[in-house]
């Protein structure tokens, strides 16, 4: 009779005559197949794909694994500058995967004025941008923030409510590191309301090797301080980690 097998594929031996096949103890001359060996090839197999999917679904749960769009974590700040992490302290890799990054900020200035933005460390002249305003009269100001020389980006126009709102994203790809691009609007509430203003702003930034991991905002334009600041911040993914 042939070798006996089972929907895992393990052969086995049946009756004494089935032999050569899978036998418990190498068969009567000691050189046929082994049962226990194909069985510890099968769980070696099995833990490592196991392991793989625990260390997956962990990922998944603590916020680190999938694609989508995945939180990266809210916060304040305040003073003459402030910086958001969006490695969440090493929790993302650095540099991260984002393709985008929105953020949303809360801002109250120390006067009315701008509020700047760049990446942590990175002050060389290669920053980029340019904006309109609109306020609640109807007044349109170019503005034209083209700052083809500046440290930072100016993305916002704020005053010392804080009420100001800044919604931002940001244009990343981990493909080419070296090109970030952003677009932001904002809004500032004043105790005057003929100065209720709507601000659009946009730029772009090219260095070799800059990555989206560390943000610094600071107060500019007439702000010396940044009041108080509420931050939310979130990343999306294309690939898998």
């Amino acid at each position: 009779m042939m070798p006996q097998t089972v929907p895992d594929g393990f052969e086995f031996e049946q009756f004494p005559g089935d032999e050569p096949g899978r036998t418990l103890h190498g068969g009567h001359a000691g050189d046929s197949p082994i049962l226990a060996e194909q069985v510890q090839a099968k769980f070696i197999d099995v833990d490592a794909q196991l392991a793989a999917y625990e260390a997956r679904i962990a990922a998944i749960e603590n916020g680190t694994g999938g694609v989508g769009a995945i939180p990266i974590g809210q916060g304040q700040g305040s003073g003459t500058s402030f910086t958001v992490d969006l490695t969440a302290g090493g929790k993302f890799p650095s540099p991260p995967l984002w393709s985008v990054i929105d953020m949303r900020l809360r801002v109250d200035l120390s006067d009315p004025g701008g509020l700047a933005m760049r990446f942590f460390g990175e002050t060389a002249n290669i920053y980029r941008s340019g904006s309109f305003q609109v306020d609640s009269t109807n007044t349109f100001d170019s503005d034209n923030w083209h700052l083809s020389g500046a440290n930072h980006w100016r993305i916002a126009h704020l005053s010392t409510l804080s009420t100001g709102l800044v919604d931002l994203r940001l244009f990343h790809t981990a493909a080419n590191p070296g090109l970030i691009s952003f677009q932001c609007t904002s809004t500032r509430q004043s105790d005057d309301a003929n100065v209720h203003r709507h601000t659009i702003a946009a730029g772009s930034l090219e260095s070799g090797g800059v990555t989206a991991t560390t943000l610094q905002f600071l107060p500019t334009a007439g702000a010396s301080s940044i009041v108080q600041a509420y931050w939310w911040a979130w990343g999306m993914r294309m690939v898998a980690p």
